[in-house]
């Protein structure tokens, strides 16, 4: 909902999402404070899965084969544990983008406290908004691509495990190795 109504704001021509929650006012008004609740339930979020996402030595090889996983051939590339660099890195720009989005959801909330600054602030956090919400929005998207690129990755996400074959498929030496419940 938070999305929805951001790409209202930014652009005029979607001016019609902001009826989702009833007036362009009302949106207005619940925007700032449905993106504290996802702010809160990101960090959340990221609070459980952190030292997962922690980059290793092994993230080099995985960098240096990722002409072969985008072939679909992850499995001849280093094994990386639960999550590999690409993952990683997606981890760390979403938590950069979601700090940004709410130190600058602050300065700009009309309602409370955007006249404790001044123009040309309100301008940068504007633009600085905005390009967070897009790398959040844009990291989003590529994540979603990517678990339904890889099959069987699905499964995985919504009921909480994977065939024998896809884990060998994805491991370096095609063997079934350790099981990560979080």
């Amino acid at each position: 909902m938070t999305m929805f109504t951001g790409v209202a704001f930014f652009f005029p021509d979607f001016a019609w999402l902001t009826e989702i929650l009833g007036t362009p006012q009302i949106a207005r008004a619940v925007h700032p404070f449905t993106g504290i609740i996802m702010f809160i339930a990101f960090i959340i979020m990221a609070l459980i899965y952190w030292h997962h996402n922690i980059p290793e030595k092994n993230d080099i090889r995985w960098a240096k084969g990722i002409v072969e996983v985008l072939k679909g051939n992850e499995h001849k590339v280093s094994d990386n544990g639960k999550y590999n660099l690409g993952q990683k890195l997606l981890f760390w720009t979403l938590i950069l983008a979601m700090f940004t989005l709410l130190a600058t959801g602050i300065i700009m909330w009309r309602q409370f406290f955007s006249h404790y600054f001044s123009i040309p602030m309100l301008r940068i956090a504007i633009l600085l908004h905005s390009a967070s919400a897009f790398m959040l929005f844009t990291g989003i998207l590529v994540h979603m691509y990517m678990a339904f690129w890889v099959k069987g990755s699905i499964r995985g996400m919504v009921e909480g495990w994977v065939t024998v074959r896809w884990q060998k498929n994805t491991t370096q030496d095609g063997t079934v190795k350790k099981c990560y419940l979080n």
